[in-house]
């Protein structure tokens, strides 16, 4: 399927969707306007004359396959920092975990239950009624039905445990978070039936790499378990993951312009007919490389860019490949002789 989003007023980013998508490159601004507009479009709600000045009067354009969707169309979910994931463990109406235990009210034995819990209540009232009898002879008390909404409004409360002492759910460590995030997303999706896209933005920034290849691994299987869901990854810097051929279509580069990268098989022929020698890298190492310099895709600085001289000289074939007029020089930095002599 084609997504196209509109990130600006009639300017637009399209790709072909994967399960996961990889958004990569040097232009910062276009996937920071782009992470916000799908924000606001998630809200659904009407724009400020404000915001139609960024979006047009039209709203924000997001199609699939040339179809407009609207907010309500597709499960939208947004990872950007360790808050935005235990916000998902907080009883909050939007949060995973809410709509979770809210869907725990359908279960036969909660009922059973919850309907022993109000007998016990009718009973101490019945019980008070008699002991005040006595003394009240125009008023009585009464004690009110418990529903499932006031239990879960009043009375329930989230905590975890470490070395056998309760904390609360927000001094959790994320690592502990990642399987049941997953779960709780997956169970979301079987419920829903939804098409469900999940944002992640700059990762790196609140996740180690293990945390990261184990969050991704776990929302892959809930994609090959559900067909609903869909990632997409934003990231101005790199993501030490382990990257497949076919994660190479899936990746989409933006700089001045944006371009989905094509299959690995076809991009390895290009690079090999503008190599300037035989490239003998082999493809796990071509792949390795690749994904270390797509975030210097577009840089115009040479001074900010850090690259082996192969993976530099990779960066200006990429460049030459996508008509980006830039050739990226190594910042060649002689080292003295005791600098030399302390490595030896």
């Amino acid at each position: 399927m084609t997504i196209t989003f509109e990130y600006e007023n009639s300017h637009y980013l399209e790709l072909t969707e994967h399960p996961i998508n990889y958004l990569y490159g040097s232009n910062h601004d276009v996937k920071w306007k782009l992470y916000r507009g799908l924000k606001r479009f998630y809200q659904g709600k009407n724009l400020s004359l404000l915001e139609e000045t960024v979006y047009g009067d039209d709203g924000i354009d997001i199609r699939l396959d040339g179809q407009t969707l609207k907010s309500k169309d597709i499960l939208f979910h947004f990872l950007d920092c360790r808050e935005s994931f235990i916000t998902e463990f907080k009883l909050l109406k939007t949060s995973l975990i809410y709509n979770y235990l809210q869907n725990c009210a359908l279960d036969f034995d909660v009922t059973r239950l919850l309907d022993q819990v109000n007998n016990q209540l009718l009973a101490l009232e019945i019980k008070l009624q008699r002991l005040t009898r006595d003394i009240l002879t125009n008023v009585s008390p009464t004690i009110k039905p418990l529903t499932y909404p006031e239990l879960m409004k009043s009375y329930m409360g989230l905590e975890t445990m470490e070395d056998g002492v309760n904390y609360p759910v927000e001094m959790i460590d994320l690592s502990a978070l990642i399987d049941d995030y997953c779960h709780l997303l997956e169970q979301n999706i079987e419920r829903t039936t939804k098409q469900t896209w999940l944002f992640i933005s700059q990762p790196t920034a609140f996740l180690r790499q293990d945390l990261l290849a184990k969050l991704l691994l776990n929302l892959t299987k809930v994609n090959q378990k559900t067909e609903l869901l869909t990632v997409f990854i934003l990231s101005d810097s790199y993501c030490p993951l382990n990257y497949r051929r076919n994660d190479i279509e899936a990746t989409t580069l933006i700089y001045k312009e944006y371009q989905q990268l094509p299959d690995f098989t076809t991009l390895r022929a290009s690079i090999e007919r503008h190599y300037p020698d035989t490239l003998t890298l082999t493809d796990d190492e071509l792949i390795t490389s690749l994904y270390r310099l797509m975030p210097y895709i577009g840089v115009m600085n040479s001074e900010q860019v850090y690259l082996k001289d192969q993976e530099l000289l990779l960066l200006n074939v990429l460049h030459k490949l996508l008509g980006i007029d830039i050739i990226v020089k190594s910042p060649k930095k002689v080292l003295t002789k005791l600098e030399e002599a302390y490595l030896m």
